[in-house]
């Protein structure tokens, strides 16, 4: 985090210390009926500049379940008239918030905007830098649906499939699975995938899907985020040839299935395109936790608003 940054903001994963990490899973954990904030504070600020369903609304439960009021920016912004996102969430700042969430299309605008206020800012998605809420999900989602109470993750194998370049969930889950001692590798197609991406985010990857499956302990399917390869079909599927094809080599088919060893747990963070990169008898399957990671959102979310408004 930036040291300009102001304390409870929470921007990215990557390169938070163990102890926090855990700390905050834990909190989250234990979040199931938080107790309401004891204090006097300002009310939370959404700002979406992007559409949300699973992260924004989990959001705002989790504020109501604090006991806070919040403020969301709708659809039809200053931004559209030419404002930028820094005037307007330092406008909204002036409001006398506690805290703001923010969503944005450009990479890193989390910390522009954090270096601009005085109040915690945290990270909604950014681009394809980071989504550290729904890394802290698949966390604390692993680590349950595995048994490991502690959060130790080291000898656990997690796959990560799909369109990993574009992916700010993979970028935060990576960092965090990294930092409890998890092994993570990534598949897709090379356009998506790029071994490039083993340098960049301290991962593996790997073209052999089924081999790794047989290997994995934690599935995370991605799907194709084809808004952020703009309007060409080609772009997006490249040499998989379109969703039909993509589901033939990287979907997760309930035949594909069959290789999980019998204690691996499979994720997605949604939205989920059923038929493309899972089938839906594979997504509502017993050992499916995408049900169970959008529960744990709101724990998260509590925990990290938490932080947020009334640090220990």
């Amino acid at each position: 985090m930036p040291p300009a940054c102001a304390s409870g903001s929470l921007l990215q994963l990557r390169g938070m210390d163990r102890d926090e990490l855990v700390a905050l899973l834990s909190e989250a954990r234990d979040a199931r009926e938080p107790e309401p904030v004891h204090a006097t504070h300002g009310p939370v600020a959404l700002c979406f500049f992007e559409p949300s369903t699973r992260t924004r609304l989990s959001f705002e439960v989790a504020a109501q379940r604090l006991g806070l009021a919040v403020i969301a920016l709708g659809d039809a912004s200053s931004t559209s008239k030419g404002e930028t996102i820094v005037d307007t969430c330092r406008t909204i700042e002036q409001m006398g918030i506690a805290c703001l969430i923010l969503r944005a299309r450009p990479s890193g605008m989390a910390q522009v905007v954090a270096r601009s206020l005085s109040c915690p800012v945290v990270n909604a998605g950014d681009g394809r830098h980071e989504h550290p809420t729904q890394g802290l999900i698949d966390c604390l989602a692993i680590a349950e649906g595995l048994g490991r109470d502690g959060f130790d993750l080291s000898g656990v194998r997690v796959l990560i499939v799909g369109d990993i370049v574009n992916s700010r969930v993979a970028r935060s889950s990576a960092a965090g699975l990294a930092t409890l001692g998890a092994r993570v590798v990534c598949a897709g197609p090379p356009h998506l995938c790029p071994d490039a991406l083993a340098a960049a985010l301290g991962v593996e990857v790997a073209r052999d899907f089924e081999a790794q499956l047989a290997l994995a302990d934690a599935v995370v399917m991605l799907r194709v985020q084809r808004e952020r390869h703009g309007s060409s079909d080609e772009g997006s599927w490249g040499a998989a040839g379109g969703p039909d094809a993509y589901r033939l080599a990287w979907g997760l088919t309930r035949e594909r299935m069959d290789l999980l060893q019998d204690h691996a747990v499979i994720l997605h963070p949604g939205p989920v395109n059923r038929g493309v990169e899972i089938d839906p008898e594979v997504a509502d399957a017993p050992r499916s936790l995408i049900l169970r990671q959008v529960a744990l959102g709101v724990q998260v979310r509590s925990a990290v608003l938490r932080r947020a408004v009334a640090p220990s």
